[in-house]
């Protein structure tokens, strides 16, 4: 009926038992144990554990017990330090305890009752669909919110890890980590004493597209192109973007990975004037998993409050097996909200000049998981 994923070590699942039979279950290694004797409608847990869910519209959260939350909420989703849902009304709220208990929120668009319609990860990320199938981010706790291509039917998982689903029921990654080439054609050309030949006219020409299945405009690509008398100043600029890669879902040595750019120079008069070509001009990408422990406690140190929400800076350490040791991707320093656990799953995106130069990674936002494990984990490299 429905299933949850908070971490590797906290999974949920809702059975087809019906009411008033508890249909809700944990995974405890290899095997599904029920929680209490609830059922819910729907349900969600978080990268901690806390378990969180509606019963009609009624909101209950588990700790040890069902115990309800004011309120009513036709979905809902739990991240590591924020919980927020949509009511019958198509109004955003956030959990924030105390005499207040939710804070409603109103973004530019409608947000959709539908279940699996929101999802929201660490404290910052949440994705909203409207009732169009509109799929919404937003990185800052809905203080802002962007845009993404297309629509959904149902979505989980955000940042870098969000999958949307359509009304096919075929399932996406939502990918919005995506290499970008830019190239561009500059200069201006020098007639000799006598002139240049009379009616020239250049016009300069710069193309930037990517092998395969090409980017975002097709096999073609996008082609700049700027026109002028031969003393002027032409700058001819393109932009493509790497739509058909993923560098982390998919292969990030395939061939829709690698861009490549040509140019030429064309005179009225005097045809060719000079043309480039390179191939291959981006680097190799790659993506690493890594499980760092916490070396800095439940609390954390540095702490900041950002939109409302504390942050904290928790000093980290690799904590990977024999086998996946050293890592590539090795955070010392990992910017969470308490309480700290045992430690993360951190990813990072590594890009590296050729198969011979070392890799340099770097933090993808949202993707620093909070887990309970303890024992080492298997990393995985590039």
């Amino acid at each position: 009926m429905h299933i949850s994923v908070g971490s590797a070590s906290h999974v949920l699942a809702l059975n087809t038992a019906a009411y008033p039979n508890s249909n809700v279950y944990v995974l405890n290694a290899t095997q599904w144990q029920p929680i209490g004797s609830g059922w819910l409608t729907f349900g969600e847990v978080g990268p901690d554990g806390s378990i969180w869910g509606v019963s009609g519209s009624t909101i209950y959260t588990y700790t040890g017990s069902w115990n309800p939350i004011a309120g009513s909420l036709n979905n809902i989703a739990v991240g590591s330090a924020s919980v927020w849902g949509v009511n019958s009304s198509n109004q955003l709220f956030k959990y924030v305890g105390g005499s207040a208990v939710w804070q409603g929120y109103a973004p530019p668009f409608t947000p959709s009752s539908a279940e699996n319609a929101i999802a929201t990860s660490g404290d910052m990320a949440l994705t909203v669909l409207d009732t169009s199938g509109g799929i919404h981010v937003s990185t800052d706790a809905g203080g802002s919110w962007s845009t993404i291509k297309g629509t959904a039917s149902s979505i989980t998982g955000t940042a870098a890890y969000m999958f949307v689903r359509d009304s096919s029921g075929v399932s996406y990654h939502v990918n919005l980590m995506v290499p970008q080439l830019r190239n561009s054609g500059t200069g201006a050309w020098s007639c000799p004493p006598q002139g240049c030949p009379a009616g020239s006219y250049h016009a300069v020409y710069a193309t930037a597209y990517f092998g395969g299945q090409g980017g975002a405009h097709g096999t073609a690509g996008v082609t700049g192109q700027a026109q002028g008398y031969p003393q002027n100043l032409l700058d001819a600029e393109a932009v493509e973007t790497g739509a058909n890669c993923d560098l982390i879902f998919g292969n990030p040595n395939q061939a829709e990975c690698f861009g490549s750019t040509t140019g030429r120079a064309i005179c009225s008069v005097m045809g060719m004037l000079g043309s480039t070509s390179l191939l291959s001009t981006l680097p190799f990408f790659g993506v690493a998993e890594t499980l760092v422990k916490n070396n800095s406690g439940a609390n954390g140190y540095g702490c900041y409050v950002k939109l409302g929400v504390t942050h904290c800076n928790f000093n980290v350490s690799p904590n990977c097996t024999a086998a996946t040791s050293p890592p590539v991707y090795a955070p010392s320093v990992i910017d969470d909200s308490p309480i700290g656990l045992a430690g993360w799953w951190t990813t990072g995106t590594c890009v590296r000049l050729s198969t011979s130069s070392l890799w340099s990674c770097y933090p993808v936002p949202g993707a620093a998981l909070k887990t309970t494990q303890t024992t080492p984990g298997n990393c995985v490299n590039p």
